[in-house]
């Protein structure tokens, strides 16, 4: 696949090398690197990938994504990203066929709760006879097989991998949780989500409920204060509305009556021209 090919809709920076270079694999991993394979430089907590570029690039790297400059050969494509990690889960998800695009993906956020309900929402989409995957803190269910879970989100490489797994082995749908430390790490960057489902902690729910009480309070208050004022000025707004009332009788009766004195007058009009017709009718015969 060629470089630029999984580079659509990224902000990038060419420092060495171009974008017609073609890539056999994605590593994260200096370890696992092969000639021809693109290299992600990761920041993380423990180690700095950047430093590891020049051992890529001895082994045969095509293409090193990085954050910034590093010193390897003119033989090396460098791309230059603001984030290394957010990168890695969009170019993923473009080397793997954007898997997330082909499925119905639900993802799952909050404190507790989230375990529980991807089995329970997978055994319904499944009873529905929508095979689905999971991912998860336990396992991964691919639609073939179940997998050993590491992480509760996977890093966005691996993650994407699994999707397009799922989606060789017939999954229409995918549930998984997404924890805040996948979120914060951007290890769900490129997938096209269709759900996103927030599970309340008990505390977060009682502030939710509470919320609603005070507004349903509120609105009591309202009505009632309606009500109160209706009931004050009861005797005054009934003999309004009496009076409204009689004035639009009096206006209906006094149009009924200029209607029909108009209908007596058309009649009355009709009777005399019919004389006078019958007049002029009778002269002419005696003549």
């Amino acid at each position: 696949m060629k470089l630029l090919e999984v580079l659509q809709g990224l902000d990038y920076e060419v420092l060495k090398g171009n974008t017609d270079t073609e890539i056999r694999e994605i590593q994260n991993d200096s370890r696992k690197v092969q000639p021809g394979d693109l290299f992600f430089c990761i920041s993380g907590a423990v180690s700095d990938g950047h430093t590891y570029a020049e051992d890529v690039a001895a082994k045969g790297a095509a293409v090193i994504v990085v954050e910034k400059p590093v010193n390897v050969p003119d033989t090396v494509t460098v791309i230059r990203v603001k984030s290394t990690r957010y990168a890695m889960g969009k170019i993923s998800s473009a080397f793997y066929g954007n898997p997330s695009e082909k499925l119905t993906v639900i993802g799952l956020t909050g404190t507790k709760g989230k375990t529980t309900t991807t089995y329970m929402i997978r055994e319904m989409l499944e009873r529905s006879g929508i095979k689905t995957g999971l991912i998860g803190t336990i396992e991964i269910i691919d639609g073939n097989q179940k997998i050993h879970a590491n992480n509760t989100t996977p890093e966005s490489m691996i993650l994407h991998k699994y999707l397009k797994n799922m989606v060789e082995n017939g999954c229409k749908a995918v549930v998984m949780e997404v924890s805040s430390q996948g979120l914060m790490l951007d290890r769900v960057a490129g997938v096209d989500f269709d759900y996103g489902i927030k599970i309340l902690s008990s505390k977060d729910a009682k502030r939710a409920y509470t919320q609603c009480t005070a507004a349903a309070l509120r609105a009591k208050d309202c009505v009632m204060k309606t009500v109160n004022t209706v009931q004050e000025n009861a005797e005054d707004i009934l003999a309004e509305a009496k009076s409204i009332n009689e004035e639009r009788e009096a206006k209906a009766e006094a149009a009924k009556v200029s209607d029909a004195s108009e209908d007596v007058c058309e009649c009355a009009k009709a009777d005399e021209q019919e004389a006078e017709q019958a007049e002029v009718t009778a002269e002419t015969a005696e003549a």
